[in-house]
């Protein structure tokens, strides 16, 4: 009998442990971040490769306390936001952030869904306002918030590279040129070769704010163009060898944001910003 208790004890701890080693192949040993290299105040600070040590933005932040929680270190590394794009769908990031839904992007990443099978816009890391910024004094369209109306041949609005709103713009029907960055897309609009700039909101009222030469001759129009959630989301191949982690790592950024600590977070962020 105590031969039997002492083999029964040796096959329980031959389970254990092979569960403890599923378990841990279940995790990764640390997550590769990318986001855009061009700053999008209150949610990431700063602009080229660098990231701030001290405030580098509230998402930044979110996603360093969602990995402390699920014990996983994690490193960002910036670039531009079509590149962001080609290293995910080549497996080169984890993850890439912030993205609104687009199918094309679906059909190479992983985005967090509902049971529905739709995108949770719950377990999102924001949501954004598009907006649309025209030369001042010369509003060449009508807009109501849901349809243009061009007063012009003009019909041309910029965006930068790679962004999701060129295709809402498009059904709309405006035609779209892209250009990397705010500065480029402002020029063109002050000299009339566009008849608008649609862009994220915090983007380009940071580089407005920052830029009084421009900011004297721009001025932004309401309603939004588009209000969008805006998510984390992960390469195909490591969702599928980490699916688990990746629902659990979403689970738990809805989590954090339902939490004092993060409610701490938006209020230093926002007395940053008032300063």
């Amino acid at each position: 009998m105590p031969y039997l208790s002492a083999f029964i004890i040796f096959i329980m701890c031959c389970i254990w442990q092979t569960t403890s080693a599923i378990a841990a192949n279940e995790k990764p040993d640390v997550l590769f971040f990318g986001y855009e290299d061009i700053e999008n105040p209150p949610y990431y600070l700063g602009t080229g490769q660098t990231i701030p040590q001290d405030n580098p933005g509230l998402t930044i932040e979110l996603l360093q306390q969602t990995a402390k929680r699920l014990n996983t270190p994690v490193h960002f590394k910036r670039m531009p936001w079509k590149r962001g794009l080609l290293n995910l769908q080549n497996n080169r990031l984890n993850g890439l952030f912030d993205a609104s839904y687009k199918k094309e992007r679906a059909a190479f990443s992983h985005y967090p869904l509902s049971i529905k099978g739709l995108p949770d816009p719950t377990r999102a890391l924001m949501v954004q306002r598009y907006m649309l910024y025209i030369k001042k004094g010369q509003q060449l369209f009508d807009w109501d918030g849901k349809s243009l109306r061009f007063k012009s041949s003009l019909k041309t609005i910029g965006i930068k590279t790679g962004y999701s709103i060129g295709s809402d713009l498009k059904k709309l029907g405006a035609l779209v040129e892209e250009a990397s960055n705010s500065e480029k897309n402002i020029t063109k609009l002050i000299v009339e070769r566009l008849t608008s700039y649609a862009d994220l909101e915090g983007m380009v009222d940071q580089y407005l704010a920052q830029t009084p030469h421009h900011r004297q001759q721009v001025e932004k129009i309401e309603p939004p163009i588009k209000t969008k959630p805006y998510y984390l989301i992960f390469s195909q191949e490591f969702y599928r060898q980490y699916p688990d982690f990746a629902e659990s790592f979403w689970d738990e950024i809805a989590r954090f944001k339902l939490s004092p600590a993060y409610a701490a977070l938006e209020e230093k962020y926002q007395n940053a910003g008032s300063n």
